[in-house]
């Protein structure tokens, strides 16, 4: 069976804080339910506001502040204190 990849759709911090969790059976992916529709994959702009450990940040986009979290065992590159990133 394939499974085809979400898209990211582009959401701030506040529609996700706003937003409400769907939790979804079997393979089908979990979702936050937004004023944009479901999102189960987000792209953010924002500037780091703080390095909590080399692979979490809090971000800033200018509607609220979130915990950004790698699960890759690698260092999150390129992530300085008042950098833009996306």
């Amino acid at each position: 069976m394939k499974y085809k990849r979400m898209v990211s759709k582009k959401v701030s911090v506040s529609d996700i804080k706003s937003g409400e969790y769907i939790k979804r059976q079997g393979f089908d992916p979990d979702v936050l339910l937004t004023k944009l529709g479901e999102v189960s994959r987000v792209h953010m702009v924002g500037v780091v506001v703080s390095e909590l450990t080399n692979n979490t940040f809090d971000l800033d986009d200018g509607s609220g502040i979130i915990t950004i979290r790698s699960f890759e065992d690698e260092p999150i590159k390129h992530v300085e204190l008042g950098k833009l990133v996306k």
